[in-house]
């Protein structure tokens, strides 16, 4: 089961940049109904025609929370909301192309709370759940403790493939030689650009330490902030 998960995990994001060029479709309920509109991305998912697992549930555990509120993968009714759609529509394509149903569980607990659902389902080998969504500040430590598979060691995943999180593939990838990955995500994630972070300096502190903001600000604009570099300073 943990490399069907995977390899539903790849399809979701490809089935995303699918959804962006497809035709719009009627919002429903928990059951997606209608027919995928054209598919026009530049991104074809490069997985074998003859793919298909006959029906199939997929459960999916996601945090049900102000936070993070499961519309990467899963909507009800877009109600005429473009992104909501573009979500809603990907989910059509995916269970179409691979002839599958999404089985949604919506967690209502906080992120710590969550987290130990997850690793108490994996320990228990109940088999609750084939994909879970999870925050990337989380997931490496769902990871360490073993709840998830390599994804590099899975059949059809292709890292270098445009549509994944290239920062995150090379960041999070271990082993000597980088060949181990346990969680990722797609280039573009509905939940990071609804709730975008940001790093603020207090620049009367950074006076008093003697340092020229300006110098800072251009480190950022050159791309060279690094944790490494917060550091040094």
């Amino acid at each position: 089961m943990k490399k069907f998960l995977a390899l539903l995990l790849a399809v979701l994001f490809v089935a995303a940049a699918f959804a962006a060029c497809s035709k719009p479709q009627n919002g429903g309920g928990g059951t997606a109904t209608g027919t995928p509109g054209d598919e026009t991305s530049p991104y074809p998912d490069s997985l074998p025609e003859s793919l298909k697992f006959d029906g199939a549930d997929i459960r999916i555990a996601h945090p049900d929370h102000a936070e993070m509120s499961g519309e990467d993968i899963f909507v009800e009714d877009p109600g005429g909301d473009i992104i909501k759609q573009a979500v809603y529509d990907a989910r059509l394509i995916v269970e179409d192309r691979l002839d599958v149903h999404y089985d949604v569980y919506l967690l209502p607990q906080g992120r710590n709370v969550y987290s130990e659902v997850i690793v108490n389902s994996y320990a228990s080998n109940d088999n609750a759940y084939d994909l879970v969504a999870e925050a990337g500040g989380y997931a490496c430590t769902t990871a360490s403790r073993g709840a998830y598979a390599d994804l590099k060691a899975t059949k059809y995943l292709d890292f270098t493939k445009s549509y994944w999180n290239q920062s995150y593939v090379e960041n999070f990838s271990v082993g000597e030689n980088n060949e181990h990955l346990y969680w990722a995500s797609g280039d573009i994630a509905v939940s990071y650009l609804k709730r975008l972070g940001c790093m603020l300096c207090n620049t009367v502190v950074a006076a008093n330490f003697g340092i020229d903001v300006s110098e800072l600000e251009q480190l950022v604009i050159d791309g060279k902030w690094t944790a490494e570099t917060m550091k040094e300073y």
